[in-house]
């Protein structure tokens, strides 16, 4: 006998494949919407309904009904915002057990720690990404955050992610928190914390113990939110540490930068080969892009936050696309470039692929997207104007491979360049 499949092609959204793909474009509302045609719609549509949760944002999350969990905790893949007990009560249901990532804030009462662990540890087996964060202890130096005890449950909550049940080692920390014991490696590979959250100064005891990064084997990205360096810090068995225990680390983001010789001392003692780096603009100077310059045989993204007119410091900024050439990704959205000086200092990066930035006298929307288009159309064909809109597209001309675009309103995509 015959099966007439005839009413199953009348549309392309007949066919589960086809719904997967269009429920990751369409908001919550749209997918709820879809849920109600049918129970095969209903069995594609439902995971993505719930698989991003913001308690910030979805209040009524901490009031719904157990079976409701029961059913679709299972869906839930990414929690952000965690801030109230209330919150972490909700997150105890058995069925929550498949996070691949968790956002926590810390405003929570130390003393219901427990529970949060619980959620950790039942979402070992999945959870990549876990991020920690609070207001920034101010000033920000280890004796401020020692007195939070920000440091030390921030350690313990990371610690507290590992997969194994048996611990591997033990080390003193401090006068809050006397003991710690550290388990096996895990699969976080991204990290948010301060320098001084891995290293910290045994005041108490000679005792010697690796560093929390021996329990971070796959971690590629550190936002790093303070470069304070304890008493004990040593940049040799830092340089070491971070290169034999991490070995997929190559990006870094600096975010809180004190002094601004310490970035640049960091960058040129402690870390190897870095791919990508970011850091606000206030710590440019002479000695960083030094710094940068050095790191040039491996330096593939650049990025620099914040705004700054200074001449004194844009000069420095002008130096690195000129001085480190294997650059692909150049990001400066904040601040504004001059053409003048940027012919000045000629671009070396010929593999650049995105670019990010503004130039002066051409913010006029339209004109930009006027300017994107020339390059889209004559990429090997322009000549040298005085305007500036004719010297940008021109600039923008000598990178063939240079795919995203954006000077200060949309972001474009170039197609590829004509051989």
């Amino acid at each position: 006998m015959k099966m007439d499949l005839s009413r199953h092609l009348n549309s392309p959204l007949d066919l589960s494949e086809i719904r997967a793909i269009v429920a990751t474009y369409l908001d919550r509302k749209d997918l709820v919407i879809c849920l109600c045609v049918s129970r095969d719609w209903f069995k594609d549509f439902v995971g993505p309904v719930w698989h991003t949760v913001d308690l910030a944002k979805d209040k009524k999350f901490v009031s719904l009904s157990p079976h409701v969990l029961d059913k679709y905790g299972c869906c839930i893949r990414q929690v952000h915002n965690i801030l109230t007990f209330d919150h972490v009560k909700t997150l105890q249901h058995p069925k929550l057990n498949s996070l691949t990532l968790m956002s926590v804030v810390n405003h929570i009462n130390p003393y219901h720690r427990a529970l949060e662990f619980d959620t950790i540890l039942r979402n070992s087996a999945t959870l990549t990404e876990l991020e920690f964060r609070g207001p920034p202890p101010k000033p920000d130096n280890v004796e401020t955050q020692q007195t939070l005890n920000q440091n030390y449950l921030e350690a313990s909550l990371l610690i507290s992610c590992l997969p194994s049940s048996s611990p591997s080692g033990s080390s003193t920390m401090g006068s809050h928190l006397t003991s710690l014991y550290l388990k096996h490696s895990s699969s976080v590979t991204h990290l948010n914390a301060s320098l001084a959250a891995y290293w910290t100064p045994d005041s108490v005891s000679n005792l010697t113990a690796p560093t929390l990064l021996c329990h971070f084997p796959m971690l590629q990205v550190w936002h790093v939110r303070s470069v304070y360096r304890p008493p004990t810090w040593d940049d040799v068995k830092v340089r070491k540490e971070l290169s034999e225990r991490c070995p997929h680390l190559t990006s870094f983001m600096f975010k809180h930068v004190g002094k601004v010789g310490d970035l640049s001392d960091l960058l040129l003692r402690c870390i190897r080969r870095p791919e990508s780096l970011a850091f606000p603009v206030k710590n440019m100077s002479e000695k960083m892009a030094l710094s940068l310059i050095t790191h040039n045989n491996t330096l593939t993204s650049f990025t620099i936050t914040n705004k700054c007119v200074d001449p004194a410091v844009m000069k420095w900024v002008y130096l690195i696309p000129m001085s480190c050439s294997r650059l692909q990704v150049f990001s400066a959205e904040e601040l504004v470039l001059d053409m003048k000086s940027v012919e000045e200092h000629e671009w070396s990066c010929q593999d650049l692929r995105e670019l990010r930035v503004r130039f002066k006298d051409l913010e006029d929307a339209q004109l930009i997207d006027a300017c994107l288009r020339v390059v889209c159309s004559h990429r090997k064909r322009a000549s040298r104007f005085s305007t500036v809109y004719s010297q940008v597209y021109h600039h923008l001309l000598q990178f063939d491979k240079l795919r995203i675009v954006s000077l200060g309103t949309k972001v474009y995509y170039l197609p590829a360049a004509s051989v």
